[in-house]
């Protein structure tokens, strides 16, 4: 017990550190290395962009790991993903790319919105049910995607690129969006930090304790689809970045929502940004998506956490 007062800062340090060891070595990853036109000009708001949506994922699967009360839960169950991917292909589809990410960001909140009614109508209002609704909406509309792209095979690689993620398109206002978004889930997220704590406790816990479960759950919800939603249709869909980070957070700075929340952020921005050079590094001149670069840290990492019976 000596050492607990000391382990909060000693995470700070640690994620401030990565984070920064990882945007340092994005700003001269890849070809042209230190030429300054291509650091400012496009790394800078390209590396802004990975931590703003690496930052947001993380919160989020931080925050939906709790409300869902499942360690393997992540952004993407929730259905806002393939929500905001369906938004997206129906702009490309419809030749309405400037709209692209107005319909992604409508697209993520009406299928959580879908998922949150559903689950509050049905007989048996929980958790599961909640990753039960999500699971399904996801599938029936990555169905709809994939019909999109059978029918316009003319827009198939666009849309490809699109769903396997990319920060190739960050611009100022995509910045601006998706950063406003992952700001106000992050404040929403802080402000409800002591309800998640007791909401890991289970609801009926929480519910003798004081906390209104329907309406914490329904507001955290929402705050992380706000979040997803941001990023996905400002990169695309990129995976896996929160179901890791918040795990390997967790296991140095403890359970406390009002460190776990903002680390995994810190940490998250950082693990993107790093993924992002990866993708820019490995195969050059060529550039990987960055969503394979995940799913490979990624795909092993679930499999771990399966394994050993999270």
């Amino acid at each position: 017990m000596r050492n607990l007062p000391g382990k909060p800062v000693s995470a700070a340090v640690i994620c401030a550190l990565f984070s920064a060891a990882a945007v340092t070595a994005a700003f001269f990853a890849g070809p042209a290395g230190a030429d300054p036109y291509i650091i400012w000009s496009i790394r800078a708001p390209r590396i802004l962009l990975g931590f703003i949506v690496g930052a947001g994922l993380a919160l989020s699967g931080a925050v939906l790991q709790s409300i869902m009360e499942n360690p393997l839960a992540e952004p993407y169950v929730t259905g806002t993903s393939a929500g905001a991917a369906l938004g997206a292909v129906s702009a490309i589809w419809l030749g309405l790319y400037p709209l692209r990410g107005v319909l992604a960001f409508g697209g993520g909140i009406a299928a959580t919105a879908g998922v949150y009614l559903i689950a509050s109508h049905s007989s048996r209002r929980s958790p599961q049910t909640l990753i039960l609704a999500g699971v399904s909406i996801s599938s029936l509309f990555s169905a709809f995607v994939l019909l999109i792209m059978v029918l316009s095979r003319e827009s198939a690689y666009s849309i490809l690129f699109f769903l396997t993620g990319n920060l190739q398109n960050a611009t100022l206002t995509s910045n601006i969006t998706a950063g406003a978004a992952v700001l106000a889930a992050g404040a929403v997220s802080l402000y409800y930090a002591g309800d998640l704590d007791i909401l890991a406790l289970g609801d009926e816990q929480a519910a003798f304790l004081g906390v209104d479960v329907e309406k914490a759950r329904g507001v955290l919800l929402f705050s992380a689809a706000l979040a997803v939603a941001g990023c996905v249709s400002a990169a695309g869909i990129i995976g896996f970045a929160g179901l890791i980070v918040p795990h390997i957070v967790r296991l140095t700075s403890g359970a406390s929502h009002r460190r776990l929340i903002p680390l995994s952020a810190l940490a998250g921005g950082g693990f993107l940004v790093l993924c992002d050079a990866a993708a820019r590094s490995v195969a050059a001149p060529l550039e990987l998506p960055v969503g394979v670069v995940t799913a490979f840290f990624g795909a092993p990492f679930f499999l771990y956490l399966l394994l050993r019976k999270v």
